[in-house]
Parts: structure tokens; C-alpha cells; sequence
């Protein structure tokens, strides 16, 4: 037999930002003829997930706020078709073993910048951002490869293995933005000596490019923020703030005062670190704790004539130290970093907790 999962979702943040969302899995074999061929290939396939692999229709609204970075909120409203190996997960990395999905998506966006707090008809923000303001249509098709750590002795905390993810996505017409966006990464984890209960040396590098599509005048000929890359933050860049990097306006609004970020449309983030059981405490070491340090850099620049040369010049990097531990909601981790290369106007933050799907 197989079985239909449909499951809603309400949820408010904590600056009050509401998201609403509905989704429908259903078995993808189910979809076909008993034992036809596409039945029979789904059951098979070893790319596949066997009677796990799923076809998903879901709607969601939400708004998201990025006022702390760049001065405004994105708004939402989105349908879309997936084929995955892995139903029921919210998100991807939540998969428990390698996943592969196909989305098709169409979205009505909506950038709000933020309000002036005493002229309700004003903009708290800086004039690029207010020139970005108001609706977009995006329609899009999506495939995302992720091992999610399949390969490594622990999903969140690996001490041994290596780990990969690549996605493209490619919008255009009849939305009204059209680009071609791929991420990639991998890691490596390699336990090197018994000492102090094992020594590992961990190393990672990601990056992505975004680059805009006409299709002949019919899609603008540059990204949107929305679409645009943002870095730093714990595990992506240590020792630099959410969207610390990167191109930025020279205004901002209350929040940000340094000026709004703008994003970018060419990023890297690399990272090498050591990490051995956290001593002393038992407690601590039976459930993975492990102290590491770390060194990483990064960039975030566009892509337009942007030589080898001022990629490197523009790095930043930073090292430090910290505990990590994995937990069943992914990877938690305290830092305490020293930015050794920033720019004059990077946001910087030395002590940071962070919480995500890979190391980094």
C-alpha cells in the first residue's frame, strides 16, 4: 500500500513575521499503472528512494524580515511541484540520507522596505533598496544533489568522510526575473591521530554564482536582492555578522546603520579547522562535544568583470575557536572569532551561536 501525507503549517517570529504553509506528498509510484514500466523504474532506480521517493504540491505565504541587514521584508506568496527521493522532510538537509529533487515553482514576491517610524509614508532605507520596492513574478525550475553527510561517521558533527551538495536553478518567462543561479561544495574530514582521544582535521569550501537572463528584453538585465547571495554569519563566515560582506549601500535605516546590504552575485567561503573530544567532562564527550578551532575566509562580490585578482583582494578572514556538538535538530555550535581581513564597513561580531546542516 502507500500512504498520502497533507500537512499545514502557522508559524510567527519573533519580529512578527507570519508564514502559512500547505503541502501534499503522495508516493510517486503510486501515480502510475502497477507494474508499468515508470512504476517499476521509481521502485528501482538506485538514484531513487524506492516507495519513499514522492510527488509534493505545496502553497505557502510567508514574510520574511531582513530589516537587521538591508532595511526591508520580503513577502511572499508561491505553488509549487516537487519530485524527491525523500518525502515528508521540511527542508532538504533534513533528509536522512542523500537527497536529489526536481521543483518547479512559481512565486509572487513583494519587497517592503522598511517604514519610517514617525513619516508613515517615508522610507527607513537606503535609496537602492527603495528602487528595488515593490512586486516581482518569479517562475522557476530548481534540482538540488546533496549528500547531506551520508558518507561521514555523523550527520552534524562528522569526524571522518567526505560531503557534497550542487543545485541549479534557471527562471524565466512568463515570471518576470530570469537568471541562471548554481551553488556548489564539499567537505572533507580525515582523523589524523588517537591522541587526546582523536585529533581530526576537517576542510570545506562552497560558492555560487547568480547570473541574469534577458530572454531579448523580456526579464531585467540585473539580479534582484532577492535572488542575490548573502554572506557571513556562524558556520558560513565565522567572525562576521548575518550579510557582515559584501557590497552595501552607503545609507541604511535605523536598523542598519552602517549602510543596507545589497548582496551579490559572486560568493566563496572556505574553511580548515581541527577538532578533538571535549575534555574532562564525560558527560560532554559521550554525546559528541568537541572543541575545534578554526581558521576561514571568504567574498562576496558581482560577477561582471570581477578579475581572480579582486576576488582575493577582496577576501576577508578570520580564526578562532569553539565547541560543537551535533543535536537532532542539526549542528550547534559557540564560537569566539578575531577578524584578521575585513573591509572598513563590514559588520563584525566576535562571539556567535549558530545552528545548521553542515560544518560549514
Amino acid at each position: 500500500g502507500c500512504s498520502d501525507v497533507t500537512s499545514a503549517a502557522y508559524t510567527v517570529d519573533q519580529t512578527g513575521a507570519t508564514t502559512l504553509g500547505l503541502s501534499h506528498d503522495r508516493p510517486l509510484y503510486s501515480c502510475f499503472a502497477p507494474y508499468s514500466a515508470l512504476y517499476n523504474a521509481v521502485l528501482t532506480n538506485p538514484l531513487l528512494n524506492a516507495s519513499n521517493t514522492a510527488l509534493r504540491v505545496t502553497g505557502r505565504m510567508d514574510t520574511v524580515d531582513w530589516e537587521c541587514a538591508r532595511s526591508s521584508r520580503d513577502r511572499t506568496r508561491s505553488i509549487g511541484v516537487k519530485i524527491c527521493n525523500w518525502g515528508h522532510v521540511a527542508v532538504p538537509e533534513a533528509a536522512k540520507d542523500a537527497y536529489v529533487g526536481l521543483e518547479w515553482t512559481a512565486a509572487f514576491r513583494d519587497v517592503l522596505p522598511r517604514r519610517h517610524p514617525s513619516s508613515p509614508y517615508a522610507c527607513d532605507a537606503s535609496p537602492e533598496i527603495v528602487a528595488q520596492a515593490g512586486p516581482s513574478w518569479k517562475h522557476s525550475l530548481l534540482y538540488q544533489h546533496r549528500l547531506n553527510n551520508s558518507l561521514c561517521d555523523d550527520k552534524f558533527n562528522p569526524t571522518s568522510g567526505v560531503d557534497a551538495h550542487w543545485s541549479w536553478e534557471v527562471a524565466g518567462p512568463p515570471g518576470d526575473v530570469g537568471f541562471v543561479k548554481g551553488t556548489g561544495g564539499a567537505a572533507l574530514h580525515v582523523p589524523v591521530v588517537d591522541t587526546l582521544g582523536g585529533i581530526s582535521l576537517h576542510a570545506s569550501i562552497n560558492g555560487g554564482f547568480i547570473r541574469p537572463i534577458t530572454y531579448g528584453g523580456l526579464c531585467p538585465s540585473t539580479t534582484s536582492i532577492t535572488d542575490r547571495f548573502y554572506v557571513g554569519g556562524p558556520i558560513q563566515l565565522r567572525g562576521f555578522m548575518h550579510s557582515g560582506i559584501g557590497p552595501r549601500a552607503e545609507t541604511g535605516g535605523k536598523s542598519t546603520a552602517g549602510g543596507d546590504a545589497l548582496g551579490g552575485d559572486l560568493f566563496y567561503t572556505a574553511t580548515v579547522a581541527a577538532s578533538i573530544p571535549f575534555p574532562g567532562i564525560s558527560l560532554l564527550r559521550d554525546n559528541g562535544m568537541r572543541l575545534f578551532t578554526f581558521a576561514n575566509a571568504g567574498t562576496l562580490t558581482g560577477l561582471d568583470a570581477t578579475p581572480a585578482s579582486a576576488i582575493l583582494r577582496s577576501t576577508r578572514a578570520s580564526v578562532g575557536g569553539g565547541l560543537a556538538i551535533g543535536t537532532p535538530m542539526g549542528r550547534l555550535e559557540a564560537t569566539y572569532a578575531v577578524p584578521l581581513r575585513y573591509g572598513p564597513r563590514d559588520a563584525r561580531r566576535s562571539v556567535q551561536f549558530g545552528l545548521g546542516f553542515s560544518f560549514g
